[in-house]
């Protein structure tokens, strides 16, 4: 992907994974070079954050299509 007008080329590998748990985010053990900040947002708050282009949030349309395709197909319906 190339971004800011061809002054940025990322070619890293992206995962995303979804997992249904009861988790205290405080209690992670992060790896201080790789990871600057965890949080815990309801999934449409995060679409929203998306599809307003937040700047804290890389773009990656394609992914961000399909994680949002499972997460209201798996969760829009409940009760």
């Amino acid at each position: 992907m190339i971004e800011n007008d061809g002054k940025f080329l990322d070619n890293q590998f992206y995962d995303v994974y979804i997992i249904e748990m009861d988790l205290d985010i405080s209690s992670l053990k992060l790896q201080k070079e790789e990871v600057s900040e965890v949080k815990n947002i309801y999934y449409k708050d995060f679409e929203t954050m998306i599809n307003n282009k937040d700047k804290d949030i890389v773009n990656h349309p394609e992914e961000w299509k399909r994680l949002f395709e499972i997460l209201h197909q798996r969760y829009d319906n409940e009760k």
